[in-house]
């Protein structure tokens, strides 16, 4: 009996021990969780500040871009102000890779914030008005009220109005589409009669694009190519077929005193401009050009690439049309008709002028579409959707466009300040 006494309270004694040991392990644990979590918070809001900091850098550089600095290495660290009291620095720095007037450009900004650092990488490259896949100032025709994007009509590429769209059925836009008006003009007041398909997404809201800053630099440069050595310059009406010999077909009766084609070379720097009087294109281009006119610009028959780059990548085939007025087409062209270019028409519209005394087929237009005013390339039946005068109008992108290749001629937009428009191709954070 006496010794199971001394047993329970040698087991009681160590039984405590325990107890006070597992006590100051939990104490202790306690302790070294609550430092960690106040060491991950510290962490954490250092490392998000960093962020806003070095964010604050990209934005300094970018601003530096647009005001024309392509080169910049900003070693000594500049300050910023996060919060009150909140103080961290960043340095950036500019850098060009590639020939004027495209390069891509590089910018980093690397930030330190307390005990954490952030580097941002933004990588951009100028914007020409060729990369649109379809734009517009307005899509409320003068003289013909609104024009619809119908059931049938497919359009690729970005695609933006600094108006309002008009819908009825479901057309389809494979890129993303963004409107400065607020809302759809839906034919039936919206789906599900009215449910276009947008499968870049759409944005309506945006801020209005610039458009004569946009594009009058376009014209004013092919124009100005054109007129120098290197380029052609014509005055009068003037008749261009393109030959897939790489060679073009050429009436002009100022020029050459006669109104017979005379067969030539493409201009070595790609530019054409014609001066008081009509441009008429057709055929196969095998080459670069872009063809500029201070009137109207009409197109009579197919234009085609040579090389097509839909089924051949490698293809360097590029035209521009760019018209002051109107970029036209015949009545007369085929019962299908395609135009392979990028076309800017830079105070009226891209249009079929007869489209209510003919009915044809799909006219493809692959390339890229700018024009001041949405221009009527046919007419539908309202109770059907279906089309029974003109064309129905297929808009396919050349993805070329994008920034990989450009119209000779062609250089960045800008904004009415001057300064050049960037798109975005890649942002990483490290």
């Amino acid at each position: 009996m006496i010794n199971i006494r001394k047993n329970n309270r040698g087991f009681a004694l160590i039984f405590s021990l325990v107890l006070t040991l597992f006590f100051a392990m939990f104490v202790d644990t306690y302790c070294v969780l609550v430092n960690s979590n106040t060491r991950f918070a510290q962490t954490t809001g250092d490392s998000l500040r960093a962020y806003y900091v070095a964010n604050a850098g990209i934005a300094y550089a970018f601003n530096q871009l647009e005001n024309g600095t392509t080169n910049l290495a900003l070693t000594s660290p500049i300050n910023y102000t996060v919060g009150p009291g909140l103080v961290g620095n960043y340095s950036v720095s500019i850098s060009s890779v590639g020939s004027q007037p495209w390069p891509t450009v590089t910018i980093r900004s690397i930030s330190s914030y307390g005990t954490a650092t952030k580097t941002l990488t933004l990588v951009v490259q100028p914007r020409s008005v060729s990369r649109w896949g379809y734009m517009s100032n307005t899509e409320n025709n003068p003289s013909l009220g609104n024009l619809w994007f119908i059931t049938g009509m497919t359009t690729e590429g970005p695609v933006h109005t600094n108006g309002t769209f008009n819908m009825y059925g479901d057309p389809i836009f494979t890129g993303p589409v963004t409107q400065s008006g607020s809302a759809i003009n839906y034919y039936h007041g919206g789906p599900p009669q009215d449910e276009p398909v947008f499968e870049g997404g759409f944005t309506s809201g945006v801020p209005q694009v610039n458009f004569a800053s946009a594009t009058n630099p376009v014209i004013t440069n092919i124009k100005t190519s054109a007129q120098s050595s290197g380029g052609l310059s014509l005055s009068g009406n003037t008749t261009i077929q393109l030959e897939s010999s790489g060679k073009i077909q050429v009436t002009n009766s100022t020029k050459f005193g006669n109104n017979n084609p005379h067969e030539i070379s493409i201009p070595a720097n790609g530019s054409i401009f014609v001066t008081g009087g009509t441009a008429t294109v057709w055929g196969t281009l095998n080459g670069q050009l872009s063809i500029g006119c201070d009137s109207d610009i009409l197109i009579s028959d197919n234009i085609l690439y040579h090389q097509d780059p839909r089924t051949n990548p490698a293809s360097t085939d590029i035209l521009g049309l760019v018209a002051q007025n109107n970029i036209n087409v015949g009545a007369t062209g085929p019962y299908n008709l395609e135009i392979d270019a990028s076309l800017v028409a830079l105070t009226g519209s891209f249009q079929v002028p007869g489209w209510s005394t003919f009915a044809k087929g799909n006219m493809v237009q692959f390339g890229g579409l700018v024009n001041n005013t949405s221009g009527c390339t046919g007419s539908f039946d309202p109770s059907t959707g279906r089309v029974v005068s003109g064309y129905n109008q297929i808009m396919a992108y050349d993805a070329r466009l994008q920034g990989v290749l450009t119209p000779p001629g062609f250089v960045p937009a800008q904004d009415a300040n001057g300064r050049v428009y960037y798109s975005k191709l890649s942002l990483s954070e490290s």
